[in-house]
């Protein structure tokens, strides 16, 4: 069997490695990418570090990242990703991708302004299976601790900020929407709510403002993050009290959007989004969860009651 294995193994490499057969190899890899029996392929390190490549390279991109999202599905095949260097180089792809319209302008990282820049997106194609792979890579906590850079003082975050620049810049385009998912998934560690709750980023009052979005999903995906940031509520009460991000009003107001079976419009005139089932239960389970903590703050009752 370890003979048989070894012959296929070779055989989808050296496909891999000449151009006019890696569209067929990678064809072939997607096709057992969630089989079992065939996982033994991608244990192959040469394998993955060859679809790695050919994500960065543009004819064979969307196949490899295709294999990529199906393989970070796995947590022991994440690892090997993460050894590989796969969060730093999906971010090289995602810079080429989506571009600073102001030329010769680069997007600034890590200042005390959270920037809201205008891009344009040179090849849009690609951006969802990217953020697709990054979610899935966060799944996992070695995957949270990469993208956060919580090893590295110096870079801490940076990926994450980039990221961010590029949530609040689309905030209408649902390619963008998984970055959401990512934050979400970061923010269960506490170096992800310490970014959000930082005072030098205002990320909370950013995060807070998408309960106004008039995406569903977009609504859902960050009220996760700030429900697992209100945890922190006895290091950074000013922040989550912040009048400015206007908290427990907005949801308030989200919590009757979600449940208003009458109303179609709010009475700005904007129409409601419209939720599903299961993101109604999730936003009404993530409301009840931040009252909850927040009703045994004795500084959040005080609010309430001046918030009337």
């Amino acid at each position: 069997i370890m003979e048989g294995q070894s012959e296929i193994v070779n055989t989808i490499l050296n496909s891999l490695k000449v151009p006019s057969s890696q569209k067929e190899a990678l064809l072939v890899l997607l096709s057992i990418t969630r089989d079992e029996s065939s996982s033994f392929v991608f244990k192959n390190t040469e394998i993955l570090r060859q679809i790695i490549r050919l994500a960065e390279d543009d004819p064979n991109c969307e196949n490899s990242l295709k294999c990529l999202v199906n393989i970070s599905e796995k947590e022991d095949l994440t690892e090997k990703l993460l050894e590989f260097g796969i969060i730093s180089r999906m971010i090289e792809i995602l810079k080429k991708i989506v571009q600073k319209k102001e030329k010769g302008e680069k997007i600034k990282l890590g200042l005390a302004k959270l920037e809201k820049g205008e891009y344009e997106l040179i090849r849009a194609g690609e951006i969802q299976l990217i953020l697709m792979l990054l979610t899935n890579i966060t799944r996992f906590e070695l995957g949270q601790k990469k993208l956060l850079q919580v090893e590295n003082p110096d870079a801490k975050g940076y990926y994450m900020m980039y990221l961010l620049n590029l949530f609040f810049s689309f905030q209408e385009d649902l390619n963008f929407d998984f970055i959401g998912n990512i934050l979400a998934n970061v923010s269960s560690l506490y170096e992800g709510r310490e970014l959000i709750l930082g005072k030098e980023y205002n990320i909370f009052e950013h995060l807070v403002g998408q309960l106004e979005s008039k995406l569903p999903q977009r609504i859902v995906q960050c009220i996760g993050s700030i429900r697992n940031s209100v945890f922190e509520f006895g290091m950074f009460e000013e922040i989550i009290l912040n009048p400015k991000a206007a908290l427990i009003s907005k949801l308030v107001t989200l919590f009757k959007d979600v449940n208003s079976d009458e109303l179609k419009f709010k009475p700005s005139g904007i129409l409601r989004p419209v939720f599903s089932a299961e993101e109604t239960k999730v936003i009404n389970s993530s409301v009840k969860d931040i009252f909850s903590i927040l009703q045994d703050c004795p500084n959040a009752i005080t609010y309430f009651k001046e918030a009337d």
